[in-house]
């Protein structure tokens, strides 16, 4: 399941990703894989997430465009 949330104001992007990390290393389920092996799933249970948050600098896009970026 996936979702988007738009978040306005400041962002103390570490944080956020240390709480997202937390959260994945704290359930196997968000850190399992089912990768093909011989046509059949296997089922991966990753010791660590790596999880990284993708940045973007909208300042030099217009106001009315940020609104309407996906």
């Amino acid at each position: 399941m996936h979702s988007a949330v738009r978040l306005q104001g400041r962002v103390d992007v570490e944080a956020l990703e240390q709480s997202f990390e937390f959260m994945v290393q704290r359930h196997e389920t968000l850190r399992t894989t089912f990768p093909s092996q011989n046509g059949m799933p296997m089922q991966v249970i990753q010791s660590q997430a790596g999880l990284v948050i993708e940045r973007y600098d909208l300042k030099k896009i217009s106001p009315q465009r940020r609104k309407g970026a996906k």
